[in-house]
C-alpha cells in the first residue's frame, strides 16, 4: 500500500513540476519574440535584437558616421551588441532561475504536505 501511496506522490509532483515547465516554455517562447536595444555612442549606433539573439536592425546616425573613425564604429557595433546581448541573457537567466526555484518551493510544499497527512511511512518517521 504505501508503495502505491509513493508512486502517487512522485507521480503528482512530477505532474506539478510539469505544468510548471510548460508555464516556463510558454514564457520563454514569449521571451525569444521580445525585441531588446541597445544604445551606445550617444545615440550614434542603436542595435535591436530579438530575445532569441537574432538582430533585427542596426541604425547608425549618419552624424556620428562623419565623425568617427571605422575602428571606433566597430567598436561602437560590438559594444551595443555585447550590451543587448547581456541583457538578453540576464533575462533569460532570470526565467530560469524563478523555473528552478517555482519547482524546488512546489517539490517541498508537497512533500510537506505529504507528511501533515501521515507521510508515506505512516507517520512513524525515521527513530
Amino acid at each position: 500500500m504505501n508503495d502505491n501511496l509513493n508512486r502517487e506522490k512522485l507521480s503528482a509532483m512530477a505532474k506539478a513540476v510539469q505544468e510548471l515547465k510548460e508555464q516556463n516554455d510558454i514564457e520563454i517562447s514569449e521571451f525569444k519574440n521580445r525585441e531588446f536595444n541597445s544604445i551606445v555612442a550617444a545615440g550614434g549606433v542603436k542595435v535591436f535584437m530579438k530575445g532569441d539573439g537574432s538582430i533585427q536592425r542596426i541604425a547608425l546616425d549618419p552624424d556620428f558616421l562623419a565623425s568617427h573613425t571605422s575602428d571606433q564604429i566597430a567598436d561602437a557595433l560590438v559594444e551595443a551588441f555585447n550590451s543587448c546581448k547581456r541583457t538578453i541573457d540576464s533575462m533569460l537567466a532570470e526565467i530560469n532561475e524563478r523555473f528552478n526555484r517555482n519547482a524546488q518551493v512546489k517539490m517541498m510544499q508537497m512533500y510537506m504536505a505529504s507528511k501533515q497527512d501521515g507521510g508515506a511511512d505512516g507517520g512513524e518517521g525515521n527513530q
